[in-house]
């Protein structure tokens, strides 16, 4: 999970990959670092694809910093496909699963989540965005997970802008 952090997406991407084929059955890792190479890629319907299909692997574990980054990657997705009130919500409720499971975001993976949140911020407005905030944080996991499940993909959708920045 750090080489997308250093930008050697590359090296993540093989390394993710070559994870996935090792531990049966995956344990989520991959398929967040994988998620997010692919949306900071613009390849949005695989990226969605990643994300939703480790957090029910992450489900299965119960692991609740697992569960908070695809919730991340999931709100980044929803920032660049303009789902901005989305976005913010779900990012939210990864803060709520970050605090009760005593694992604050680290500061290399905040690197990829911020640009993200800049972009839905500033389309939303502060108060909008404060609101969006509050409201993801009150989310039940269930109902984060069914929000994140809401996200339209559009077919062939590829970023024309993505989020400035990185690790």
């Amino acid at each position: 999970m750090a080489a997308p952090c250093e930008g050697r997406y590359e090296l993540a991407r093989r390394l993710a990959a070559e994870a996935l084929r090792v531990f049966d059955p995956p344990n989520g890792y991959q398929q967040v670092t994988l998620g997010n190479l692919d949306l900071q890629e613009g390849n949005y319907e695989s990226a969605n694809a990643w994300f939703l299909r480790g957090l029910a692997v992450v489900l299965d574990f119960g692991d609740r910093d697992l569960m908070a980054h695809h919730l991340e990657g999931l709100s980044g997705l929803a920032s660049a496909l303009g789902e901005h009130e989305r976005a913010v919500k779900l990012a939210g409720a990864a803060e709520t699963l970050r605090e009760a499971g005593g694992s604050p975001l680290h500061p290399a993976w905040r690197g990829v989540l911020e640009p993200w949140l800049v972009i839905s911020r500033q389309a939303l407005g502060e108060a909008a965005c404060a609101s969006a905030l509050a409201a993801g944080r009150r989310l039940p996991l269930e109902r984060a997970i069914e929000e994140a499940a809401q996200i339209t993909v559009p077919a062939h959708r590829k970023s024309e802008k993505r989020a400035a920045g990185h690790c």
